[in-house]
């Protein structure tokens, strides 16, 4: 995302409030929008989430990465018009400068260390050739980001930099399985923006949908806030760095070639 790191996305009027106990993934009926039960959802959620403690580090509602999938998996269920499907990959074509923090980096880190070496070291390669001149200006977003940590702050040094996220090949998210926090909220989640409550989505599917629900009379349907997720995860990350994806993977390049 750029600018505000969500300049870009579509505005809906949402709920402010956020609000995840126990609600079974069978309790969904494709494409059946039930709101009581979406709005209990996204209240029990609310709930767990102070208690995570772990991103990535575990299966069960005490990870974060566990929470935040059952809720975007609520909310595609849920709406039968979410844009968002299987192989699209606009967002990662557009927003690849967004914030990871070590410890979501960690879990990256961990992931690359497993899968086979020769795409490792194609992904580094991928990263470095589309950002490695662009080192210092990515450290300038790292430092920003880490004096300002709220999501609506305006971050003055995104312009000019690549678009395309380097973890993306053939329309495909090699690192999918540990991907950020952001990407996983991506299109299902709203942030307030400038205070404007905005939908995190892609310019270019994100009108159609917001369109999609005013022809069902749900201008004002419920829809989770990632706020709270965003401070959950900087709470679980401490005094660690704050840095785009690229400036990590630069980073993990120079120890392989130290």
């Amino acid at each position: 995302m750029r600018s505000s790191e969500a300049g870009r996305a579509a505005v809906v009027r949402v709920p402010v409030t956020f609000a995840v106990d126990r609600l079974r993934a069978d309790s969904y009926s494709e494409g059946m929008l039930d709101l009581p039960l979406l709005s209990a959802t996204m209240r029990d959620c609310g709930r767990k989430l102070p208690r995570t403690q772990s991103v990535g580090g575990a299966e069960d509602w005490s990870d974060l990465y566990y929470l935040i999938d059952y809720l975007a998996f609520a909310m595609d269920r849920a709406y039968e018009s979410q844009p968002c499907r299987d192989g699209c990959s606009l967002c990662c074509r557009d927003y690849s400068i967004f914030r990871v923090t070590a410890a979501e980096w960690a879990t990256i880190s961990v992931f690359l260390d497993e899968q086979d070496e020769a795409e490792t070291a194609a992904l580094l390669e991928r990263n470095r050739a589309t950002y490695g001149a662009y080192r210092e200006q990515l450290e300038l977003v790292a430092r920003s980001w880490q004096g300002e940590p709220s999501l609506s702050a305006i971050n003055p040094h995104l312009g000019g930099l690549p678009p395309v996220c380097p973890a993306l090949v053939d329309d495909r998210c090699t690192i999918y399985g540990v991907r950020p926090l952001i990407c996983r909220a991506y299109g299902y989640f709203a942030v307030k923006v400038r205070d404007q409550d905005t939908l995190m989505i892609c310019k270019d599917l994100g009108r159609a949908f917001l369109d999609s629900l005013k022809d069902q009379g749900l201008e004002h349907a419920p829809l989770p806030n990632f706020e709270p997720f965003d401070r959950q995860v900087r709470r679980l990350n401490g005094a660690g760095a704050i840095q785009p994806l690229p400036l990590w993977l630069l980073e993990r390049a120079d120890g392989h070639l130290a």
